[in-house]
């Protein structure tokens, strides 16, 4: 861990979760914005395609166009997404569970996957 020291009581654990999945949840709303600016506006007229869409909103506002409304979808993914880490966490210390179960738990899933894909392609 690069912070060892937050991770010694149960409140920091939790106070990083909601910090981290704030900022995932507006880091993948910046990235995904202009996707979904774009297949909105596809949604509310269904007789046009994507690349006439992308040149409307280019034409029509620039490059700010694919960001119109970022804003809120900003404080809404990082309010879901902080939620979701936070209820994670939660459910893992109440039950528990360690890095090291997890890490466990992949490698018999991983072994099973590449169990299940090796007799595949011997018969």
């Amino acid at each position: 861990a690069t912070f060892p020291v937050l991770a010694e009581q149960a409140v920091t654990k939790l106070l990083v979760s909601l910090v981290a999945g704030a900022v995932a949840g507006v880091a993948s709303t910046i990235v995904s914005q202009p996707a979904d600016s774009v297949l909105t506006r596809m949604k509310d007229n269904k007789s046009v395609d994507a690349a006439t869409v992308v040149l409307d909103i280019w034409n029509s506002r620039g490059p700010k166009g694919f960001f119109s409304g970022l804003g809120s979808r900003c404080a809404w993914a990082g309010i879901i997404i902080s939620g979701q880490f936070l209820l994670y966490d939660i459910g893992k210390n109440m039950l528990q569970i360690t890095g090291d179960d997890l890490t466990l738990f992949l490698d018999v899933i991983g072994s099973i996957e590449l169990g299940s894909t090796l007799s595949g392609l011997r018969g």
